[in-house]
């Protein structure tokens, strides 16, 4: 709750033991932390346990609410945020006003979406399905964050295309093999990707 201590009652998230956060317009939260987004301000925070600044830092538990770096370019802001879950820690989305994703964290399913299963320390593109240049044209996100043992997430493209990648655990995210460490196009009847 970003605090120290413990409360059977409802408590204001706080920056440090005096301060409130404030302003918040959009969070997530999994198992491990909170993962929250103020617009007005531009600003992102995290808090929990085994969480990322995207500044290089190592993973940290973080008992207060903590400012992260903002990966996003001058002009864009955030449309949605999401975290998934995974054994040692967390991974984080923004989907930007550009409509690209930006990706941060634990990535030992591929569910960064760069073609590797190397965490993160930093903010990096999700790559487009070649792998060859950022995903772009992404008109929504939805990650499992459930789950620690299973991150994935899926995007719809503003051609209405749904690709997927992380975890495929007896095809949850509809696509061939174990993982996809790509976007990769969900498949639908008969294998079909239309």
């Amino acid at each position: 709750i970003g605090s120290t201590t413990t409360s059977a009652t409802f408590t204001k998230v706080k920056l440090d033991a005096t301060t409130n956060l404030s302003g918040i317009t959009d969070f997530q939260m999994g198992e491990r932390g909170i993962f929250a987004y103020n617009q007005t301000a531009n600003k992102f925070y995290t808090w929990g346990y085994r969480t990322y600044l995207g500044d290089g830092s190592s993973i940290s538990t973080r008992n207060y609410a903590t400012e992260m770096t903002n990966p996003l370019p001058v002009g864009v802001t955030a449309k949605q945020i999401e975290v998934t879950l995974e054994t040692n820690g967390m991974s984080y989305y923004i989907l930007g006003t550009d409509k690209k994703v930006y990706s941060l964290g634990g990535n030992s399913q591929g569910q960064l979406g760069n073609n590797t299963q190397v965490e993160s320390k930093t903010w990096i593109n999700t790559l487009n399905p070649a792998g060859t240049a950022d995903l772009t044209d992404v008109d929504f996100i939805s990650a499992s964050h459930s789950y620690d043992r299973l991150p994935s997430i899926s995007a719809i493209l503003t051609n209405k295309k749904l690709v997927a990648w992380g975890e495929n655990n007896l095809g949850m995210i509809g696509v061939t093999g174990i993982r996809a460490t790509l976007p990769t196009p969900v498949l639908g009847p008969i294998g079909t990707t239309d």
